[in-house]
């Protein structure tokens, strides 16, 4: 009966004991960390494992567990992204791909049964084919007579401009060197261009026919009393009014001495433009009701300034003003001759 119960207590002590050393014995990677897929944390507050949370970091650049990268994609190299060295994009054959660097190739040989790259070449003399003018330098090309092939070189320097008021990086500086340069305008003297001074309505159709290119030969006589058919701007106005890119003041009256205002400029260009094929469906025309002194604006010029205005041949003298019966300096006028050679091709007629 003793030895029964000493064996119960054993029992009993057993059983209490093993729970606790279970408990002190257990892996500490299964039971201080809570299960990333079932417990609560969020990845980076108590109670989720740092290195084994649900945050999973993005594939790396390469990684082929990369949904954005197909390891079967020819286009693709797994490991490294580089493009595969067998794609015909990059034919190593390929004229225009040169896989050890730029594309540099010497122009097109003339003969080519010969080999520009191996030619002994025999060079001629030096040519001019470009002069030095107020924009650029000019260029030299000479030209192998065995191969053909031709090389250019600069010459020359940009020339000085010669009148003396045209200020260099002011916003007339360009149009006026432009417009020289093409024979549009030129100064009042050899050394003055007269920023301020006035253009006359004579002025303005002898400029539109230099840059027509009109063979004003062919045109003689007057149709105004007050153009003498010997003056040096006769022929402009009867090439302007028989072509119909200039009307008189009236029906017997022209006045070309009379400053051209910027409503006229903006007619006489709008007809230029037209015979241009500038002038279509989708050209921009501003709206110009709003400005204070748009009824200033004749009725018969209204859809020309409109246009003007629209493709940045002129410009509103303020945020609120179109100033259309002010007069046009000279800066102004090579300024819009400028703009408007940007934006119409003159016509290509014979001299």
């Amino acid at each position: 009966m003793k030895l029964f119960k000493i064996l119960i207590a054993a029992l009993l002590c057993a059983a209490l004991i093993l729970p606790l050393s279970i408990g002190v014995f257990a892996d500490p990677e299964k039971t201080e960390y809570a299960d990333p897929d079932e417990g609560e944390g969020d990845g980076e507050g108590e109670g989720s494992d740092p290195d084994d949370g649900d945050i999973t970091p993005p594939p790396e650049v390469g990684d082929p567990a990369d949904p954005d990268v197909d390891p079967d994609d020819p286009e693709v190299d797994p490991e490294d992204h580089t493009l595969d060295p067998e794609d015909p994009a990059l034919d190593p054959e390929d004229p225009e791909v040169d896989p050890e660097g730029p594309d540099i190739r010497p122009l097109p040989a003339a003969n080519p049964e010969i080999d520009p790259e191996t030619c002994e070449h025999e060079w001629g003399e030096w040519t001019v084919t470009k002069e030095p003018d107020y924009f650029s330098v000019g260029l030299e090309t000479r030209t192998c007579a065995l191969c053909g092939s031709t090389e250019l070189r600069l010459y020359g320097m940009i020339l000085p401009f010669p009148l003396t008021d045209v200020r260099a990086d002011r916003w007339y500086t360009d149009a006026i060197r432009f417009c020289y340069q093409k024979g549009y305008m030129y100064g009042v003297t050899d050394k003055l261009f007269s920023l301020s001074g006035t253009v006359s309505r004579a002025m303005t159709v002898q400029i539109m026919a230099k840059m027509l290119g009109v063979r004003l030969s062919d045109y003689k006589g007057s149709d105004f009393d007050d153009v003498a058919p010997d003056r040096w701007y006769a022929r402009a106005i009867k090439w302007a009014h028989d072509e119909g890119f200039a009307a008189g003041t009236s029906e017997r009256t022209f006045a070309p001495d009379v400053a051209v205002s910027r409503q006229e400029l903006a007619v006489f260009f709008y007809k230029m433009a037209l015979a241009a094929d500038a002038v279509n469906d989708d050209s921009p025309y501003a709206d110009l009701t709003g400005y204070y002194d748009y009824d200033d604006l004749a009725a018969w010029a209204r859809t020309q300034f409109s246009f003007a205005v629209g493709v940045n041949f002129l410009a509103p003298t303020t945020s609120h003003h179109l100033s259309p019966r002010v007069t046009v300096t000279r800066a102004q006028m090579a300024r819009f001759l400028y703009d408007y050679n940007n934006y119409v091709a003159p016509r290509d007629v014979p001299n």
